[in-house]
């Protein structure tokens, strides 16, 4: 039974947002483009397990993607299935390429078009969630329940391969396996410790105290607002800014025209900077002179001009609002997987 479904990540969001923003000269942004690449490739697998992990959505199972818990420190798991008989904790990697574990020295290596990559091997990834996992149902008053973890790669175009005459841990596998191994759990685990009321009770007490990372790109990279390009981002073909006429705006690169393209634009703003925003702000993010033009654009919107109009407040859902910056037209210059 899924109890608690994935979340869109806050800072992915930001960084896809400062990346439309940033102009490509800018210093900080291939970095910036490399962290939105694997953010978005390891959110997009997170989606892609979701093929493989219908058959275990079943009354006795509790599933939970997307938790970040804390206790003495703060962990993130990608996806946890509470069992009667044990709990399984998946770590999820969307790599494709040639991808070498060298479990004696702790280190992964990803080979993608003659570009070579080193991670920490995801093993030790997933036994410290595990351990802190363990400590975080303790403090509950849980204990004696198995806690088994998995690394799973989702990508159909990846390449898993050994150092030496090592073997590869068993703990790693491509999801096409993951209902085996599942299975294997049962059979190892055959005895019921939790009754599904309880596993119920577990599962609340996780989404009660899940906290989002709540990311700051602009002290992370060292970024002002001068850095960000203002105006309206045209949808088709991204040309900045488009103009306002009377009650739309058009590009003049492609000549499309729009009603509601400011939208977007207040969704980036309220990503970057504020939940609030000024006339004289939107004058600015818009790129118009009018302050008359401004105030009807946001009081269309149903937005309550605060201290006499001084602010007026911006409400997005991060989970419905953003899927313009979702999209998966970007050519993966990061060398990561981010189409399935």
């Amino acid at each position: 039974m899924l109890i608690k479904n994935h979340e869109v990540p806050l800072a992915l969001l930001k960084l896809a947002s400062i990346k439309r923003r940033l102009p490509s000269t800018h210093p900080k942004y291939q970095k910036i483009f490399n962290d939105w690449a694997l953010y978005n490739a390891g959110y997009r697998g997170e989606l892609a397990l979701d093929y493989y992990l219908h058959r275990f959505n079943q009354p006795e199972n509790y599933m939970l993607h997307s938790l970040r818990l804390h206790h003495k420190q703060t962990f993130q798991i990608d996806t946890l299935i509470l069992h009667p008989n044990f709990f399984l904790l998946i770590e999820v990697k969307n790599l494709s390429g040639k991808v070498n574990f060298d479990h004696g020295f702790g280190l992964m290596t990803r080979e993608n078009n003659g570009h070579v990559q080193s991670f920490q091997d995801p093993i030790i990834q997933a036994e410290n969630q595990a351990f802190l996992l363990q400590n975080w149902l303790i403090n509950f008053g849980v204990s004696g329940v198995p806690v088994e973890s998995l690394v799973v790669f989702v990508n159909n175009h990846v390449h898993l391969t050994r150092s030496d005459e090592q073997h590869v841990d068993p703990r790693i596998i491509h999801a096409n396996k993951l209902a085996d191994t599942y299975n294997q759990l049962h059979q190892k685990y055959p005895k019921n410790l939790l009754p599904t009321q309880k596993l119920r009770v577990i599962g609340q007490k996780m989404i009660q105290e899940n906290k989002p990372l709540q990311a700051n790109p602009f002290q992370k990279y060292q970024l002002t607002r001068k850095a960000i390009q203002p105006g309206i981002i045209c949808p088709i073909c991204d040309f900045t800014p488009m103009k306002r006429y009377h009650g739309y705006w058009k590009c003049d690169s492609c000549g499309h025209s729009s009603t509601f393209a400011h939208i977007d634009a207040l969704k980036d703003f309220y990503l970057l900077f504020n939940d609030q925003i000024t006339n004289r702000e939107a004058r600015w993010f818009f790129q118009i002179d009018s302050r008359k033009v401004a105030r009807n654009l946001l009081i269309k919107l149903s937005m309550v001009g605060k201290n006499k109009g001084a602010s007026y407040q911006l409400d997005f859902n991060t989970e419905r609002d953003f899927t313009y910056l979702l999209s998966t037209k970007e050519k993966d210059q990061a060398g990561y997987s981010l189409v399935q």
